[in-house]
This record gives structure tokens, sequence and C-alpha cells, in this order.
């Protein structure tokens, strides 16, 4: 398939044009800029996911600090082909966060790990291609739902009382919400809830508060929950974000 690198970066400054060989893929984590390529500048913010094609002199625009994972790959045969269909630039949402410390994780590891890795990558970058820049809310009583989860991450909620509250039949509710998101909504609130675990944990939370304060019975379900859905155990991500030291680069 190719061969995918994992990195950490931090930019405090303007970073000028450069290009690279291979395809780079920036998440931006936290900041604000812009990327300037192909004539365009494209806003940074968070959960921005940036795609610079080989090639491609691209320089950034730093306003407040910027944190990102950046990935650079180069692939082999058709992928390649496949993947000039990207475009310049998608928003993550938080059913996506979790895959980036998978990868993290994977390119890392040995053979057998980092090509998982680059099936995932790829998993993720055809997902986008087929979804585009359309934003996935993009329905007024998604918005609401989406609001509405958001403002109740404490508590457990049923998908009767989401429907309730965006004034829609459960099911066609459920099916609308399955349509524009691909996973069910409970399932998406999990999801916001795990992103807001990560969050606690790289703030040094303690297990057993970030259960009770997103509305878990009790540390060891949380903890068997957010091994599910973000694919490795609580104590696994606070070690790796502990040890995790930015690379300035872009």
């Amino acid at each position: 398939m190719g061969g995918a690198d994992f990195f950490f970066g931090y930019l405090n400054e303007d970073y000028p044009r450069h290009y690279h060989d291979c395809y780079e893929f920036h998440y931006i984590l936290k900041g604000s800029g812009s990327l300037h390529q192909n004539g365009e500048a494209i806003p940074l913010q968070r959960d921005t996911f940036l795609v610079t094609p080989p090639g491609a002199g691209h320089s950034f625009k730093v306003d407040q600090d910027l944190t990102f994972y950046f990935i650079r790959y180069k692939p082999e045969g058709e992928v390649g082909e496949k993947l000039g269909r990207l475009q310049s630039h998608y928003r993550l949402f938080a059913d996506m966060r979790s895959d980036f410390s998978r990868l993290r994780i994977l390119l890392g590891g040995d053979e057998a790990c980092r090509q998982s890795g680059e099936y995932l990558l790829l998993s993720l970058l055809f997902s986008l291609m087929t979804r585009g820049r359309t934003v996935r809310f993009h329905q007024e009583p998604l918005i609401r739902a989406h609001d509405y989860m958001t403002g109740n991450l404490s508590r457990k909620i049923t998908l009767q009382e989401l429907a309730d509250h965006v004034h829609l039949e459960k099911h066609y509710f459920c099916r609308l919400f399955r349509e524009s998101v691909h996973v069910s909504p409970l399932a998406y609130f999990e999801r916001l809830k795990m992103e807001a675990a990560c969050s606690m944990i790289e703030q040094g939370t303690r297990g057993y508060v970030i259960a009770e304060n997103l509305g878990f019975c009790d540390e060891t379900y949380f903890s068997r929950r957010f091994t599910l859905v973000v694919g490795m155990t609580p104590a696994a991500y606070r070690r790796d974000r502990n040890s995790a030291g930015p690379d300035r680069g872009a």
C-alpha cells in the first residue's frame, strides 16, 4: 500500500512555503491560523483536517499557537490515483477523533500494527471522499439533537427523549440521524462523552471523577466503554498523552 508515519507537531510562528514528495495530512487540535496552498487560504481551527498532495507548495500563518497531528504517507499504485479525489480540507467530528489516537499507536508499532494503521488511515480518507465537505448536521432537527447531547453529557438520555426534544417520531428521527451521521444517535452520544473523557484525562482528572461527571454508574463500567470506543484503556490513553512530546513540523 505504501508507507505512513505519524507525528505530533507544534507551531508558534509562521512556517514558510515548502513541499514534500508525499501526501501530508494535518489534523488541528488547538489554535488558529491559515494554510496557504494552490492559491487557497484555508482557515484553521480545532478539528480541521488538511490534505496536501505530493509536490504542492504550502505555508502556515499562525494566529494562535497551533497544535496538531500530522501524517506523511506515500501511497502506491491505484491507491495514489484514488487519493487524488481528496479535497483540500474537511471538518472532522467527534466520532472520528478517536481514530487519530488509534492511528498514533498503530503507526508507531511493529509491521503488523503499521499495516493495520494504513488500512485505518485509508478507511478514514475514503470516508471523507464519500462525504465531501457536507456538514453532517445540516438539518435543523439534527442540530438541535447535537446541541441537546452536548448540553447533557453528565446524564443518561434515551432515544425517545431525543426524538421528543426535536419533535420527531422516534423511528423517523433515528433513521434521519443514521443517514446523516452513519451511527445511531445513542452511539454518537457515547462518542461525545468519550471525547469529553479524553479531554478530562489530558487535564489529569481521576477516572472515578470522569465516570461521575459523564453519567456512568461506576469507574469500571466507564473504563470498559472507553476501551471499546477509543481502542485503549483510560490508563493507556493517559500514559500515551503524557509521553507525547511535540515536534515542531509542518
